[in-house]
């Protein structure tokens, strides 16, 4: 196990040939020695850190003993900061925290939190835990484009510092803790906002490995979605329950996300319909957006590589198994809405429209087209969803316009109007036809099945 890191050639140097080949044989770990110190007071700091963890979920109840000695209020902010420390580092930008993190650090500050988040969170303790959760995350996934290829890397060759696992036990406790504050009525718009901002970041943060599960064992595509993409759109199910318009809206993009990421990838339109159907594809391009950041950084990953370099050029996940459990989620969510004035809210704030493209983007072009596995399971969905939502929800915002108060008919007629748009290019789509204003054109590849399915709607 002899192991001369690359950091501690100055130490190597001083080490005669004899001595080297003596501890190749029997095994001695020779080690930079300031990176052996740092090690060794990261298990020391997660452990210390870890039992006054563990002392305060013990002891620190409204009439517990903690309470009793005084300034538990300093402590429990002390110990989210040291937790926060921990995951980002420590350090003035992004390089220098990141050269300070390692695996353990990153761990223990997980295994900390959590034991922190079984604590009663009420009151200044729990907005002192969500901020907390939230600077790690923002800090953690702000990366400079241009940052070094290497930044996750540790120094050891060990491979990645953050990890997949550590990502998914991340965004787990700031679904917990934001549940805590939703229940207590202290979940504002702005947090919900932050909330979704933040699992998108961690959904591509392109210096940590995509993991790709497949049930159809292809690499790079699931049939399921991931541990992570999972725990997205429970993130999004969360915000729905106080924001219906901004949960729908998310969902639309990450329905979208899958031809986002296939038009940025192949830099060139998605197809000859593309440019008869800008109202179906705006979504598409609101994803790009959403998604930019994490996009530019994984091009810059990329195109830094360097063939003879450790491990392998990161690539981004297709998220087409996300996409299309986002249709599923659009779909429940459109169809569950059993009163007049959420669907009228909805069409207002744009999410009813944005919904209504990202089914009429699956149900018209098949994922397989972009090499997924299971992408006719997805248009078959988009198709049922699209039926079963879109010609009820269009006749209620029909009748609500003629019941409408005058001050709001102006506005809900031009977001009806739009809604219509959308309607209309997925369903001359999906029949085989494209129009640009007056002109229609046929295409190829509809099925006949498809044509029967929107025609009977």
């Amino acid at each position: 196990r002899a192991r001369i890191f690359g950091s501690s050639e100055p130490l190597a140097e001083d080490i005669d040939s004899a001595a080297q080949a003596v501890a190749s044989r029997s095994g001695v770990c020779v080690e930079d020695p300031q990176r052996l110190l740092r090690k060794q007071w990261d298990e020391t700091a997660a452990t210390a850190l870890l039992g006054a963890a563990t002392a305060w979920t013990e002891n620190g109840r409204n009439d517990g003993p903690i309470w009793r000695i005084g300034r538990a209020s300093q402590a429990w902010t002390g110990l989210w900061a040291l937790t926060t420390r921990f995951v980002v580092g420590s350090g003035g930008d992004a390089v220098e925290r990141a050269r300070m993190r390692t695996r353990e650090s990153v761990r223990a500050a997980a295994n900390c939190a959590a034991v922190l988040a079984d604590s009663p969170l009420v009151g200044e303790c729990l907005r002192i835990a969500w901020d907390s959760w939230m600077q790690q995350g923002m800090l953690l996934t702000d990366v400079p484009v241009a940052a070094p290829a290497d930044l996750n890397q540790d120094a050891d060759g060990g491979g990645p510092v953050v990890r997949q696992e550590n990502l998914c036990a991340l965004l787990k406790l700031g679904i917990k803790i934001a549940g805590v504050l939703d229940d207590a009525k202290g979940l504002s718009h702005a947090d919900s906002s932050a909330l979704l901002v933040l699992a998108r970041r961690l959904l591509l943060f392109a210096d940590v490995p995509m993991a790709a599960h497949s049930s159809a064992g292809t690499a790079g595509h699931s049939a399921t979605p991931t541990g992570l993409q999972g725990l997205v759109l429970d993130s999004v199910a969360l915000v729905e329950r106080a924001e219906p318009a901004l949960a729908l809206h998310e969902l639309a993009l990450l329905a979208a996300a899958p031809y986002a990421i296939e038009r940025h990838t192949c830099a060139s339109e998605l197809g000859a319909a593309n440019k008869h159907s800008s109202a179906l594809h705006a979504v598409v391009d609101c994803a790009l957006e959403a998604f930019s950041s994490q996009l530019a950084r994984a091009d810059y990953l990329q195109s830094s590589f360097a063939p003879n370099g450790r491990g392998s050029p990161p690539s981004l996940p297709s998220l087409s198994a996300l996409g299309v459990a986002a249709v599923d989620r659009l779909g429940m969510a459109l169809c569950s809405d059993a009163g007049d004035a959420p669907l009228l809210q909805l069409l207002l704030a744009g999410a009813w429209q944005d919904a209504v493209a990202a089914m009429g983007l699956h149900m018209v072009r098949s994922l397989t087209a972009a090499g997924s596995s299971g992408g006719e399971g997805g248009a078959a969905r988009g198709s049922e969803w699209f039926v079963r939502a879109v010609p009820p929800g269009m006749l209620r915002l029909r009748d609500d316009l003629d019941r409408c108060a005058e001050e709001k008919a102006a506005a809900m007629s031009g977001a009806l109007a739009k809604s219509w748009a959308v309607v209309g290019a997925a369903l001359a789509e999906a029949l085989g036809m494209a129009g640009d204003g007056d002109f229609v054109v046929p295409l190829a590849g509809s099925s006949g099945s498809q044509q029967i399915c929107m025609l009977d709607a």
